[in-house]
């Protein structure tokens, strides 16, 4: 397979905003569950050996509600899955929302 395109919710679709234009405000998740690590990590493995070309779109709810450690987690799975041949691309559909600058720089950065 070319690529493959995962579209991973990790806190469902729970957010901690009240846009006024959220298509997904009636199905708001009324309990806050972060993707476990054991099955982000089977899901990036069996995308791995389905593709070389992986694209990861973040959505939600509010993804970056699972937190930074999550997503340093999600690179440590990445790292550990990924061929040197293999190519990652990350997307994250948010409103922009985050509780400080650090975490925005980090986001930038590595994904």
């Amino acid at each position: 397979m070319k690529e493959l395109t995962l579209q991973i919710k990790p806190v469902g679709n729970h957010c901690n905003l009240n846009c006024s234009y959220c298509y997904a405000a009636p199905f708001k998740s009324k309990q806050f569950n972060i993707l476990n690590e054991s099955t982000l990590e089977k899901i990036i493995k069996e995308a791995f050996d389905l593709t070389d070309n992986l694209i990861v779109s973040w959505h939600g709810g509010e993804p970056m509600m699972a937190g930074l450690h999550f997503f340093r987690k999600y690179i440590e799975i990445i790292n550990k899955f990924k061929k040197d041949s293999k190519t990652v691309y990350n997307m994250i559909q948010n409103s922009s929302y985050t509780k400080s600058i650090k975490n925005n720089k980090y986001f930038f950065i590595i994904l």
